[in-house]
């Protein structure tokens, strides 16, 4: 999954977020669009419910990593005023701009 999500995308930067040990990294595709992978870095199973992100396109799939999956299980995600909604936890999501 990672091999396939990553293969024309370089990483651009870290994003801030108020949320205590969430990490969210963006990453330019050679497109121009985004890939950002975002995931809480603790071992408690931490989960942060709808997290908003900005985002520069009206149209983004979510891609969760799932077994036996090798693209991930692909979720259309609303965009709302230029960002979207996302439930993030220890295990690593990624929201792709179209």
């Amino acid at each position: 999954l990672l091999n396939l999500l990553f293969k024309n995308c370089t990483f651009a930067e870290f994003v801030k977020t108020e949320h205590e040990g969430v990490r969210i990294y963006r990453y330019a595709t050679d497109d121009g669009k985004s890939l950002y992978a975002l995931w809480c870095d603790t071992a408690e199973d931490r989960r942060v419910p709808g997290l908003k992100l900005k985002v520069n396109s009206e149209n983004c799939t979510l891609v969760t990593p799932a077994y036996a999956q090798c693209l991930g299980l692909r979720t259309p995600l609303e965009v709302k005023d230029g960002t979207v909604s996302v439930d993030v936890s220890e295990q690593p999501v990624f929201i792709l701009e179209k």
